[in-house]
């Protein structure tokens, strides 16, 4: 195995820590760069408040937009009268291209999503503790996250709730697949946008 790597029974590489990992205040791992791994309560927070700013942008821009963006269809069959909110394709397309800047600019250029930044905590590699982590991971992991909700609810939520069960790096899919972790902390370098 190669010097300054670190991989625990199950073969993915994580950041070597120099001597066996260190709990700080006896629950927080902390890391090489002297870092911590970010805790549940700070994520869902920043979930909340990406997700608030998402939605909010969404809200704004069908109210501005019109039949442009989503149109409302109404259909009655006996008793029974059906509403559908369908938007255009000119609606997903700008729906797209928000959630592209909140998911992916945003991570790949500065280190984490706005909620994320806010409550301070970022994304960085997981095997150098770099950040920001470039565009390449930064779609990956969107991507991943996408299409497991695309699929179906259940896969997403299993998907986004799998650092539940990740020890003692809290990792989920997404960020394996990408080779990124969560962590606490200012980044390790600086914004080269």
């Amino acid at each position: 195995m190669p010097q300054g790597r670190y991989s625990p029974a199950g073969g993915s590489i994580y950041p070597a820590p120099p001597v066996a990992p260190s709990y700080s205040s006896g629950r927080t791992l902390t890391l090489p760069d002297g870092s911590e791994i970010a805790g549940y309560s700070r994520r869902i927070l920043a979930r909340v408040i990406d997700a608030t700013i998402g939605l909010a942008i969404i809200v704004l821009l069908s109210v501005f937009m019109g039949d442009s963006f989503a149109t409302v269809t109404t259909t009655t069959r006996g008793y029974t009268t059906n509403t559908m909110y369908l938007m255009t394709p000119l609606g997903t397309v700008i729906t797209l291209a928000v959630g592209f800047i909140l998911d992916v600019a945003t991570v790949a250029l500065f280190g984490g999503q706005v909620g994320k930044l806010i409550v301070g905590i970022r994304l960085a590699n997981a095997t150098d503790l770099k950040s920001p982590i470039g565009w390449l991971p930064a779609i990956g992991r969107w991507l991943t996250l996408s299409i497991a909700f695309l699929v179906c609810l259940i896969p997403g939520l299993v998907m986004g709730l799998s650092p539940l069960w990740d020890q003692p790096y809290h990792r989920g899919w997404h960020d394996r697949l990408v080779k990124t972790i969560v962590k606490r902390g200012a980044p390790a370098t600086q914004f080269q946008g």
